[in-house]
């Protein structure tokens, strides 16, 4: 049963990444969007940017790219326009079934299904142009253009999955950039794809001689229907190569002078590698990144570090950065409320992601980052690592903890943890392993082994859709367990199937969880 639960999380893990329009990770939900086959190379060295596919790959396979940007989307849909119950069933059912299609290797099945979902949610009869964009997928070479200099560029469009009815967008398709403000500023016409060459390249035709920084939208223009947005793109002053080699000579300087900030300064050069001008299709922490903002941010801190100060001591809001397990450089996404930079004691949630995913997926995915909001309206410390199966040893998580505890004051009381599937099955380990740091643990579809039994105060949610989990058969153990004094607590979610109901009962784990402490006891739950 376990090891179903856990494979079953690969597709939501390798969906999650960013969409188009998302903001870097250290801006949080701002035109929000946040993941993966490929690793990203250890942060803190210099990144070896992603070699071309091997010929014989078809390259109208999605990428990890293109599968964040549909599941999130997705998700952002079901959060704004909730649908009534039997359709949520229906809902659900339909997310597993692409999940088993992408297990089978269908990828462009699990895109076409999830963009077909989205499109049913936003509108009951989507213009056939906005299905259209959907189903493309579009590059700029070079990636991130030069502002200020007479702009250059030509743009390759490719067609994921065929579509039925393209030709009600026009003929030939137009495909626009659009600036910062939304007016066109850039023009290209392609023919309209066939199911034997889906993708094709042109060049495109600027009407201004220069570009200002900022983040540009690539789109499909059809007559008659407002332009519908494909993928991004950014406006650099400066090259972004350079600026990066220029940050890490200023960085070691400060290593010579300050050596009691090598764990600042490691955060540091992994934010600094973000720094790319050939952003990663696989590697979210860079396909996040709006490199205008983040050059800002890491100029600003490297600032600080040469004066001897640490940047993310008590910082507030939301950050991506690493920490230290050993050797290793763990990437880490935390959320920390006016409280904990204030420098008071508050609760810290740990969220676990599946397999195959990463630090950003609870903050831009599941409920379209519901974890983060409950955060900042609850005050208490978010932090989301990058997971591996190494972290249910327990090291990791005591290295997470110390990591934490030099820049923000935790309530020792109130450590919790929480999990989705196989996020779940080593939240649940833990709960054995760390059982006295922790105060609570919340795992939705999975739960604790039949041998852990010492465990904090655990509570399982599963939906009564889930096809990847014996449901009833978890339900038994876990009743049984609960009579015999094993402090675990089973939750069904009715018409809810194994990935979506996270996001739907989020609230309710949170609630549960704060009411914990170490000392054992309830305690009540005030918003700030």
């Amino acid at each position: 049963m376990r090891v179903r639960a856990i494979a079953s999380l690969i597709l939501v893990s390798a969906l999650f990444g960013a969409p188009a329009l998302a903001q870097h990770p250290g801006a949080k939900n701002g035109a929000k969007p946040p993941a993966p086959p490929e690793k990203s190379d250890a942060p803190g060295s210099t990144p070896k940017h992603p070699a071309p596919p091997p010929a014989n790959v078809d390259p109208t396979l999605p990428t990890r790219y293109d599968l964040a940007r549909a599941y999130v989307r997705f998700e952002r849909a079901l959060h704004t326009h909730p649908p009534p119950d039997e359709r949520r069933k229906e809902i659900d059912s339909a997310f597993d079934k692409l999940s088993v299609a992408f297990f089978a290797g269908d990828s462009r099945h699990a895109i076409e299904t999830m963009n077909q979902l989205t499109s049913d949610l936003e509108s009951a009869h989507p213009p056939a142009a906005e299905r259209l964009a959907m189903s493309l997928r579009a590059q700029i070479d070079p990636n991130v253009l030069p502002a200020g200099a007479p702009p250059r560029a030509t743009i390759e469009i490719v067609q994921m999955y065929s579509l039925a009815g393209t030709e009600a967008a026009g003929d030939p398709w137009k495909i626009v950039l659009l600036d910062p403000s939304g007016a066109e500023c850039a023009s290209a016409t392609i023919e309209p794809l066939s199911p034997s060459s889906r993708s094709a390249r042109a060049s495109l035709a600027f009407s201004r001689d220069k570009l200002e920084p900022g983040a540009y939208e690539i789109a499909l223009a059809a007559e008659g229907s407002a332009p519908c947005a494909i993928a991004r793109c950014f406006a650099v002053p400066r090259p972004l190569d350079s600026v990066r080699h220029a940050n890490e000579a200023r960085l070691n300087k400060v290593e010579s002078a300050y050596p009691k900030l090598l764990r600042a300064l490691d955060t540091c050069r992994a934010r600094n590698q973000l720094l790319t001008e050939r952003p990663s299709k696989s590697v979210s922490a860079q396909f996040l990144v709006d490199p205008n903002a983040l050059e800002r941010e890491v100029a600003s801190e490297i600032a600080a570090l040469e004066a001897g100060n640490d940047p993310y001591h008590r910082k507030k809001g939301d950050l991506w950065r690493v920490f230290r397990a050993g050797k290793a450089l763990v990437p880490l996404r935390t959320f920390a409320p006016d409280a904990a930079a204030e420098g008071k004691a508050v609760p810290l949630v740990i969220a676990l992601h599946g397999a195959s995913g990463d630090e950003n997926m609870f903050f831009e995915g599941y409920g379209a980052g519901e974890l983060v909001d409950l955060a900042r309206e609850k005050g208490f410390l978010l932090a989301a690592p990058e997971l591996g199966f190494s972290f249910a040893d327990g090291k990791r998580f005591d290295a997470l903890l110390t990591a934490l505890a030099r820049d923000y004051e935790i309530d020792e009381q109130r450590i919790y943890l929480v999990g989705h599937s196989m996020g779940a099955a080593v939240a649940a380990k833990l709960a054995g392993l760390r059982k006295s740091k922790l105060a609570a643990v919340a795992c939705f579809a999975g739960s604790p082994a039949e041998d852990e039994t010492d465990i904090a105060p655990t509570l399982v949610f599963m939906g009564d859709l889930d096809a990847l989990n014996d449901v009833q058969a978890v339900r038994e153990k876990i009743e049984k367990e609960r009579a015999s004094g094993v402090p675990v607590e089973f939750r069904l979610a009715p018409g809810q199937g194994h990935t979506l109901l996270v996001g739907r009962y989020l609230g309710d784990a949170v609630d549960w969880l704060l009411k914990h402490t170490l000392a054992g006891g309830d305690r009540p739950v005030a918003p700030r």
